[in-house]
């Protein structure tokens, strides 16, 4: 991200009380501290979109178990192999079932993600960070 040192040319523009009450309004709807990376995400891109992930916790922490869980499988799997020379079919349909849990829970997670006005469920957010 550029830094404020980096931006050399000041812009300066008059509002009244209105127009000032409705920026700090939008601000703090979406949760902008920084009236400058707002106003300035407002001049080059003409919107702002808010991401709140809060609905989508409870999902990306059983993503982690489902992570978590195909990691120990794996390695419990190479430690059978290595030591015994034989894989069991058990064990790789435990490991296909978790599988599948993760990539059930993960679509589920993108669809919540997914901006309204694409039709998703969850919000979204682009107000000038990490530009």
């Amino acid at each position: 991200m550029e830094n404020n040192y980096s931006r050399k040319i000041q812009v300066k523009f008059r509002v009244n009380e209105l127009e000032k009450a409705v920026i700090k309004e939008r601000m703090k709807r979406i949760g902008e501290k920084d009236m400058g990376r707002f106003l300035r995400t407002m001049a080059i891109k003409g919107e702002c979109h808010i991401y709140d992930y809060t609905p989508v916790v409870e999902q990306i922490r059983e993503l982690n178990y489902y992570i978590g869980s195909i990691s120990r499988s794996v390695n419990q799997i190479a430690k059978t192999v290595n030591t015994t020379g034989t894989l069991h079919e058990d064990d790789l349909n435990d490991l296909r079932e978790k599988i599948d849990g993760m990539k059930k829970n993960q679509l589920e997670l993108m669809k919540a993600c997914l901006p309204k006005k694409y039709g998703g469920k969850g919000n979204d957010s682009d107000c000038g960070r990490g530009d």
